[in-house]
């Protein structure tokens, strides 16, 4: 996928990591300027990104020069409270970031040549619970 194949009119959650900045910008139900695709430099080093109305989720990465983005279609099954995951933000101020865990089954020698679930992939779904105190 393409940044330019990125709906900049949809509303997201997430943030943006710029190459000039030591955090992560949040983007919080707001639409993705496309100017900091285009700009050159600084470029996006990162973002995880969420569509809730589309249920959309992107992930960016830019590695050896180019963008590499993927764009997964969240499912009702996904969205069980079960199968997310929350994680404290490294860089975020008093956000938890919410994945849910892929699984795929693949034949395990260890299990007889039958087949185990094991991670596929983990895919963003927004922020999570406000960090507390206590936390």
């Amino acid at each position: 996928m393409n940044y330019k194949d990125i709906n900049f009119d949809a509303i997201y959650e997430g943030y943006i990591w710029m190459s000039n900045s030591n955090k992560p910008d949040v983007i919080n139900n707001s639409v993705l300027d496309k100017n900091k695709f285009e700009q050159g430099n600084p470029f996006v080093i990162e973002g995880q990104l969420y569509n809730e109305k589309d249920r959309k989720s992107i992930s960016i990465k830019y590695i050896d020069g180019r963008y590499l983005i993927q764009c997964y279609d969240i499912t009702d099954t996904d969205l069980k409270e079960k199968s997310y995951k929350q994680y404290i933000s490294n860089r975020i101020d008093r956000k938890k970031l919410k994945f849910v865990q892929r699984w795929i089954p693949k034949t395990d020698e260890l299990c007889e040549g039958m087949k185990a679930l094991q991670p596929a992939e983990l895919v963003f779904i927004g922020f999570g619970e406000t960090i507390n105190e206590e936390d």
